[in-house]
Parts: structure tokens; sequence; C-alpha cells
């Protein structure tokens, strides 16, 4: 009668596929059972085929390809949202600064109102002329000196910053050409050539003169400041006399007003 317990050969046990759990888990469980000793150097043997190493290297290469495809993907996403918050950032940050220098370095046109403000305050001119849609060394002061913060940061409360424009592709209004042409007429002695800027007492003595020069705005204001100190000088000689009437003023600067 054929029973469980007559299969003992290893042989046999190993290549029966219907043997009872009882006798797996005894007999395959034991490190030195006859099958555990048959099984696993065929096991080893099939793990070290050729064919099967060969499989073994294609699946390891496609985990590789499909790693590193994917690492591309993400670097390639992560460094598309870092540059978009950078370029915000950036953007960001232009838009504060001229939002800044627009508050802080504010020009006027009218020398006029200017020289009123300017008396009143206790403070000099810098009267800026300039051809800003042709000159273009009017347009590197203005780029490099005028519409930087370190400028704006010097000059606000300290000077009234006047804009004198001589353009030649657009028509000034008929009370602005005047005006620029009068200041020009008076002090065409310190003017030579476009860019000028002058610096001016609060009741239009010329104390300095500077046009363009290298360096950006920290060295144009370290070169200015000399002559913002003899403004200082000769304002606290003209302290005390009384502010000229508009009447006065327009008389002594020959800036007609109609």
């Amino acid at each position: 009668m054929f029973t469980w317990n007559n299969i003992e050969t290893p042989d046999f046990a190993s290549t029966c596929w219907c043997r009872p759990k009882s006798y797996q888990l005894s007999g395959l469980n034991d490190a030195w059972s006859p099958q555990k000793r048959l099984v696993s150097p065929l096991r080893d043997f099939l793990r070290s085929s050729p064919i099967r190493q060969q499989e073994t290297n294609n699946r390891a290469e496609t985990r590789m390809s499909h790693f590193f495809q994917n690492s591309d993907v993400r670097l390639f996403r992560f460094a598309l949202i870092l540059a978009s918050i950078l370029v915000a950032m950036h953007f960001q940050s232009q838009t504060a600064k001229s939002q800044q220098f627009s508050q802080a370095a504010v020009w006027s046109t009218s020398y006029t109102e200017a020289a009123d403000e300017a008396y009143n305050r206790d403070l000099p001119i810098l009267l800026f002329f300039t051809g800003s849609d042709w000159c273009p060394w009017s347009r590197k002061l203005t780029t490099e000196v005028f519409e930087t913060d370190d400028f704006a940061a010097w000059s606000t409360d300290r000077m009234i910053l006047v804009r004198v424009e001589f353009p030649k592709h657009k028509t000034l209004p008929a009370h602005l050409a005047t005006q620029n042409n009068s200041l020009l007429e008076r002090y065409r002695a310190h003017v030579g050539g476009l860019p000028t800027v002058l610096f001016l007492t609060p009741n239009g003595t010329v104390v300095g003169k500077l046009g363009y020069q290298k360096g950006g705005a920290i060295a144009w204001t370290h070169s200015a400041q000399k002559f913002v100190g003899k403004q200082d000088k000769v304002a606290s000689r003209l302290h005390g006399q009384p502010s000229p009437d508009d009447a006065t003023r327009r008389a002594t600067f020959q800036i007609a007003t109609r």
C-alpha cells in the first residue's frame, strides 16, 4: 500500500509536487535535510546560468534607465519651478525699486516753483540740462546715475531737482520751451554742452557743475558732494534775506510766464 511515510528518498521528495505541507515544512525547513542539500545547488546553478544573469542584467538596466529618465523629468520640473520663482522675485524687486525711485527722486520742470520750494526749505537746486531723446551721454547719465536707488537716497531732502529739456524729436509746451531757453541764456557761460548739471543756491548762484562721468551713482554723488557743501556755505550767508516775490525772480532769471 502506498503511503507518504514510504517516500524518503531525496530524489523523489525533491521532484514530487503533491507531497503534504507537513512534509514540506518538516523537510525543507531543516537546514541539514537531504532535500535542502539537493535543492540548494540546483537553485544556485539556475541563478548563476548565463541566461538568468542576462535577464537579471536586463532588468537592472531597465530599472536604471527608468530611474534616470524619471530623475531627468523631476530635475527638469524642479529647475522650471525654481526659474519661475526667481523670475517672479526679480520682477517684484524691480517693481519695488522703480516705485521707490519714483517716490524718492522727484524731478520738477518748473524752475519758478522749484526756486520757491528751495528758498522755503533752505535747500540747493540741481539744474539738469539734457537732451533725453537724442543725446547718448544724457541718456547714460540718466540711466547710470539719476535713475538709481543710490542717487535717490542721496538727493532726498538734500536738494531740489529740476530737469531742463532740449528735445529734438518731440515738442515741449510753449511756456516750458520759453522757460528752458531763458535758463540756457542765463547760464550759457556754464553750459558748454549736454548733459550739464549745475548746482545752485536757492537764489540762483552757481557754485559748481558736473557732466557725465564713469563710476555710476556712487562716484558721481561723491564728486557732487563738494558742491553741496559750497551751497550750504553760500546759503548760510544769504540766510535771513527776504524771499523775492515771483515778479522779481522772473525778472532776475528772465523767465517769461504768460
